[in-house]
C-alpha cells in the first residue's frame, strides 16, 4: 500500500485521550481508527500534519514511520 496517500487525523475524546483516524485519500475511504493516550505519538502526528520537520519528531525518525505505526495499530 502506498502510505503517502494516507491522511492521519486526531480528535481529543477526553483528558489525555485521543482517537486517531486513518483515511485513504485515493479511494476516499476511512480505513479505521484507534484510541491512544500516547502524547508523543499525538505530537509527532501534529508535527507531520503541520508541515513540520522530521528533525523535530520525538518518538519517530521519519513521517513514514508514523504512518506505518498507525496502520499497524489497525490490525
Amino acid at each position: 500500500m502506498a502510505n503517502l496517500n494516507l491522511s492521519i487525523g486526531t480528535k481529543k475524546t477526553g483528558a489525555g485521550h485521543f482517537n486517531v483516524n486513518i483515511f485513504d485519500k485515493n479511494s476516499w475511504k476511512d480505513l479505521g481508527s484507534f484510541e491512544t493516550t500516547d502524547m508523543q505519538l499525538i505530537d509527532d502526528i501534529h508535527e507531520m500534519n503541520d508541515d513540520g520537520f522530521e528533525s523535530e519528531l520525538v518518538m519517530f525518525e521519519t513521517f513514514e514511520e508514523i504512518i506505518n505505526y498507525c496502520v499497524a495499530k489497525l490490525n
